[in-house]
């Protein structure tokens, strides 16, 4: 089960990104804010904590894994983003496995396998269409990658324009298909609040409070 569940590839993976990983464009800071941290459930590369931070008009992630994973195959991982904070709006995140978030997601960012059968990239946003569908084959791809194979960590970067909407304080939950669905965090969700700037963009010298909700 994935997150869209009996969908046949649309595109053929391409090899050298399934093998040797991508680094793409310049790298971004590095003080990163912690989302979440997990423990290690035994399954697949499985996540360990999950990162975020905002430059310029960019707003990056990084999910640092237990284990290595081989090929960009092996991971299936998708980080949702409730931008209204209202479980009642968006996909409803908890009809997946082990899920028990209250998240309505307007996004979600898909790294690894999925992105790359749907969308012939490594990792991509989906926009969703009501509160079981997403729009797979709309998928936009993102402005920065960086998944060097064999690896534990994956880093994705979007300009804050593919997140219409978004508002100074997001709801974040993170899973991992691969990882029999591993949630990040295992039960609620975080949020992430963002001090929004003219124009929408979030500056890169503001103070981002990051608390968790419990169910």
């Amino acid at each position: 089960m994935r997150y869209i569940v009996g969908l046949c590839s649309m595109v053929l993976l391409i090899a050298s990104i399934v093998m040797a990983g991508v680094v793409y464009s310049q790298a971004p800071i590095n003080n990163w804010i912690l989302i979440c941290s997990d423990p290690d459930e035994g399954y697949g590369a499985n996540i360990k904590a999950v990162y975020y931070l905002v430059s310029g008009n960019m707003i990056y992630f990084k999910v640092v894994y237990y284990r290595e994973f081989d090929n960009l195959t092996d991971i299936d991982t998708g980080i949702f983003f409730d931008v209204d904070l209202n479980p009642g709006t968006g996909y409803n995140v908890d009809q997946y496995p082990g899920a028990n978030t209250s998240v309505g997601a307007e996004y979600v960012i898909v790294i690894g396998n999925e992105a790359l059968q749907l969308n012939g990239v490594p990792a991509a946003v989906w926009h969703y269409i009501d509160s079981t569908t997403w729009n797979v084959t709309g998928g936009v791809p993102a402005d920065y990658y960086h998944i060097p194979v064999p690896g534990k960590v994956a880093i994705v970067g979007f300009s804050l324009d593919k997140f219409p909407g978004l508002q100074k304080r997001v709801r974040i939950v993170t899973s991992e298909v691969y990882s029999n669905w591993d949630w990040c965090p295992d039960k609620g969700n975080i949020v992430i609040n963002l001090d929004l700037v003219v124009g929408g963009a979030i500056s890169s010298d503001t103070t981002a409070l990051v608390y968790r909700e419990y169910l």
